[in-house]
């Protein structure tokens, strides 16, 4: 039998709604919701399926020459963009890359029914941050704490949702998570009395590979990188010491980058939209930054902002007391490891532009020939100007004698 989707394959439960933000109501003892797991494909369009390329930060069907023609924000909300290098390999979560955003409230019962459509891999979800008091059966670590979700299996994890703050999911077997599987976790508190605001934009970090899937990957780290006759050597990071033969090309805000290239004289990237958050003048946002890295640490800041109010770290408030008992952190940027969370607020206080929420990889990268650049990018928008990309005014880790 030939089947023309991948849900048509295996019967879909009735397991209650699919997992997203709005889900859990504040109100509600018990938040019940599932996930769907199943492979696409970057640049490309579900219905029907067509390849799509970027340009001047919009999407084109494969065929227009023209560029008259882009799609609709509709038709780009639909469509898994990653850095707009080349198609790839992506693992989705409710036909989304990266996977929803739940948001929940403290001390809620969480019941999340995982259903694996990819045919032939195995996969488990860990709730990072999440203490799971009374329920190991449901940390997600396969062949520990549950046996892997065989393909067309389904499996359901119930836990309490404790702590507060900001924490993720992601994949637990072998390195799924470099391919997308992976998602936010936000808990609000009980309490009023936490920094404020609690509401704002969940930021997940990824590093990014063109080329391969978690099992190539980890093949390549053990045995080496080469590109045809060439040697790819492992980055370093500022103090010497190695990183990795992960070979990173890009990083990604919430599945969407630039990828950047190097013509000799200047680095130029490929003009892929990037992540758009909207906020009005004068308010005060909380950013929610996660790492869901699979090896590369990144300092993070905001173009033309240069104060941070940086008020967690792992889900747990620096922010203490209340009036004049209060204690505050400020920063210009913060670096962030994988697995690592932290969150700032920031006041979009800039009459006439936008800003560029930038996350460049601390890697020592001007020794490869030629030259690399790896940093995620996204967009803080004034609501008035949506429109406004604003310009990359310089690469920070990337030293170039003679180039700007």
């Amino acid at each position: 039998m030939q089947y023309t989707s991948t849900q048509e394959w295996w019967p879909s439960p009735d397991n209650g709604p699919t997992c997203k933000v709005g889900t859990c109501g504040e109100q509600d003892s018990t938040c019940e919701c599932s996930f769907t797991i199943d492979h696409r494909l970057t640049l490309m369009t579900q219905n029907p399926p067509l390849g799509v390329y970027p340009y001047g930060g919009k999407l084109y069907f494969y065929n227009d020459t023209s560029r008259y023609y882009p799609l609709s924000d509709q038709q780009m909300s639909e469509v898994i963009i990653g850095d707009g290098y080349k198609s790839r390999l992506v693992v989705a979560i409710n036909g989304k890359f990266p996977g929803p955003t739940i948001e929940a409230y403290e001390d809620q019962t969480m019941i999340i029914h995982v259903r694996n459509l990819m045919h032939t891999d195995s996969t488990s979800i860990h709730w990072h941050g999440m203490h799971q008091k009374g329920t190991p059966e449901s940390d997600g670590v396969a062949f520990i704490s549950q046996s892997p979700i065989l393909p067309g299996h389904t499996f359901t994890y119930k836990f309490v949702a404790q702590p507060h703050g900001t924490s993720f999911y992601h994949a637990h077997i072998g390195d799924q998570r470099s391919m997308g599987l992976y998602g936010g976790l936000i808990v609000y508190p009980k309490h009023k009395f936490y920094s404020q605001p609690q509401v704002g934009f969940t930021v997940i970090l990824q590093d990014w590979n063109h080329d391969d899937d978690p099992k190539a990957l980890y093949q390549r780290m053990l045995n080496g990188v080469y590109d045809f006759k060439k040697l790819i050597e492992p980055t370093r990071s500022i103090d010497g010491a190695n990183f990795s033969r992960f070979h990173m090309h890009s990083a990604l805000i919430n599945g969407k980058g630039r990828y950047y290239s190097y013509n000799g004289f200047n680095f130029f990237h490929n003009d892929s939209p990037l992540e758009k958050f909207v906020v009005r003048h004068s308010r005060s946002y909380r950013f929610r930054v996660i790492s869901a890295a699979t090896l590369y640490p990144f300092r993070v800041y905001v173009q033309g902002h240069p104060e941070l109010n940086i008020r967690a770290s792992d889900g747990f408030e620096i922010v203490q007391g209340i009036g004049k008992n209060s204690r505050e952190l400020f920063a210009e940027s913060f670096i962030i490891h994988p697995g690592e969370r932290f969150d700032f607020t920031m006041v979009a206080n800039k009459v006439k532009s936008s800003y560029l929420l930038v996350a460049e990889s601390i890697e020592e990268l001007s020794r490869r020939n030629p030259p690399e650049y790896h940093a995620a990018e996204a967009i803080i928008s004034m609501k008035a100007l949506i429109g406004c990309i604003p310009q990359k005014l310089r690469l920070h880790n990337v030293q170039l004698t003679g180039h700007a």
